[in-house]
């Protein structure tokens, strides 16, 4: 990993950089602009994009080191995990019971009692 001072430093280089390709950039206009003869001033812009070219190679050198890698890259593939069958797993069924107090099939866990359906439903809140 990168530090913060390594980072700061080839910032500064990269910022640098920049600002020479922009002035050398300004010159070439500025030669192009104002010199009478466009074969010389075409020898004069061509001559200094050529000598700038180890900057240029240096500049796409330090951003290839920047190029941030893709957050994908520090993802872990999840591996399934064995279960264990002493947990209760919930079930894709829904239990539905009718309000009435009176015993039946209408809920499986009925009895006479209505706080027994109401526990049964406090059960159902639960999941």
């Amino acid at each position: 990993m990168m530090t913060m001072n390594r980072k700061s430093q080839q910032l500064g280089l990269f910022i640098n950089f920049l600002k020479r390709f922009q002035a050398a950039k300004h010159l070439n206009d500025l030669i192009s602009d104002y010199d009478p003869s466009m074969e010389r001033s075409l020898k004069i812009t061509r001559s200094i994009t050529g000598d700038l070219r180890p900057y240029q190679e240096m500049f796409e050198e330090l951003k290839r080191e920047q190029r941030q890698l893709p957050i994908t890259m520090f993802f872990k593939k999840k591996q399934p995990e064995a279960t264990s069958r002493a947990e209760p797993e919930p079930t894709t069924s829904s239990m539905t019971c009718s309000l009435s107090p009176e015993p039946g099939p209408s809920c499986p866990r009925s009895t006479s009692s209505h706080d027994d359906l109401l526990t049964v439903l406090s059960e159902e809140e639960e999941y």
